[in-house]
């Protein structure tokens, strides 16, 4: 989802990190987690993260572009992307800064309803947003493409990403010169009684190593019924039970 999407804020309740909500004519429960302070996150909650200084201090000292988002971020946004992997649900709370630039996705990844998965709490910033537009400049984000006369792997998808002078792995797919894209389809609520907002994306994640720990940067190429742009974003897993939800 674009930061610039994000809304008012709300105040949809989410107890034992169970949301029901009321625009779902099912009311399903997406999200369960006991023992973290995520289990009192809800849209409209504050989240502190000064618990997380050092690790932020540290990735930046290493050369992440991940930077300290300020102290407290309101929720204001809840999206969520359902059977990934058949068994794997990814939830994303959208976290709004004092600044623009503070703006963050705390990305957090669930097996089977009932658990958060390992290393897969992470916190995310806006690198970059981009609207191709022409054919030719979406061809090469999803597509094989001539550059300087040589045929090049797709920028989503491809092994290595370059970004500047910084240059990622991806994640996935092993040695393969290149590989599909993920598919995701993300509903985003910004109101509990109203539909919500549906984004699909084709995604890849990548990854550097920073001192002792890894940076993450997503890139994906987004489109909703009226607009389609690409968008990138870079963050560090984080243990949730550092952040505090008020």
């Amino acid at each position: 989802m674009s930061l610039r999407f994000i809304g008012s804020m709300l105040s949809v309740e989410v107890g034992k990190l169970k949301i029901a909500w009321n625009a779902s004519p099912k009311g399903q429960p997406v999200l369960s987690r006991v023992g973290t302070p995520l289990e009192r996150l809800r849209v409209g909650s504050v989240v502190d993260t000064s618990g997380l200084m050092a690790d932020f201090v540290l990735a930046e000292a290493n050369g992440s572009f991940v930077k300290d988002p300020g102290m407290q971020l309101t929720c204001c946004a809840y999206g969520c992307v359902l059977n990934v992997n058949g068994s794997f649900t990814i939830h994303r709370f959208y976290l709004r800064g004092i600044e623009a630039d503070q703006s963050r996705v705390l990305q957090v990844m669930t097996q089977g309803g009932v658990g958060v998965v390992e290393g897969e709490t992470k916190l995310l910033q806006s690198l970059t947003e981009i609207v191709p537009e022409t054919p030719e400049d979406w061809a090469m984000w999803l597509e094989e493409h001539v550059e300087g006369g040589d045929m090049k792997p797709p920028l989503i998808g491809g092994d290595k990403l370059n970004w500047g002078d910084i240059s990622y792995d991806r994640t996935l797919g092993g040695s393969a010169r290149s590989i599909k894209p993920i598919n995701y389809h993300e509903s985003v609520y910004h109101d509990p009684v109203a539909r919500p907002r549906v984004e699909d994306s084709q995604s890849m994640q990548y990854h550097r190593a920073i001192g002792g720990e890894y940076e993450f940067l997503y890139l994906s190429a987004v489109h909703t019924d009226s607009e389609a742009w690409v968008e990138a974003h870079v963050g560090i897993a984080i243990d949730p039970n550092r952040l505090i939800v008020i």
